[in-house]
């Protein structure tokens, strides 16, 4: 065993503009991957692996805004569906949510505490009991300095 380099390419004709962020769980027997980018049309791309190939997908964009480079991806299992989230702050300084519910990929604005928040949101799962919680923290400037916030599943 050793490492490898693999080429994934890029979407068709674009050019990803961001980082990539990747998350992972297993579906039956196959273990899912997905890397979420960012590219030059302002649209989220996702590459996933299906079980025997890597492949594009194209998530356009949030409805009134697009997103600048502060992406950050998590997942995990509610019940038996397998969750997917991607947040970011978009042009509009808003934090918005592109997630799979089981069926689809949506939109969610979560709007701002208030204030406009400023670089890469941080997101974490959180277990409390049998509730499982989800947390996006992002800075804003105040008048005394920066403040951190909090976006929660509750």
């Amino acid at each position: 065993m050793k490492w490898q380099w693999a080429d994934l390419g890029s979407p068709p004709g674009k050019l990803v503009t961001s980082p990539p962020q990747a998350v992972t769980y297993r579906e039956g027997n196959t273990q899912r991957i997905y890397v979420f980018v960012s590219c030059e049309d302002n649209h989220l791309w996702i590459c996933y692996w299906d079980g025997t190939k890597w492949e594009w997908t194209d998530q356009g964009s949030p409805p009134a805004s697009w997103f600048d480079n502060t992406l950050r991806a998590i997942t995990y299992r509610d019940n038996d569906i397998q969750r997917i989230y991607a947040f970011f702050v978009g042009y509009d300084k808003h934090l918005w949510l592109h997630y799979w519910n089981g069926v689809k990929w949506q939109w969610a604005d979560q709007g701002t505490p208030g204030v406009e928040p400023n670089g890469h949101p941080s997101v974490i799962t959180y277990k409390e009991g049998k509730t499982q919680r989800i947390y996006a923290f992002v800075a804003a400037p105040h008048v005394f300095g920066t403040k951190l916030f909090v976006n929660y599943w509750n």
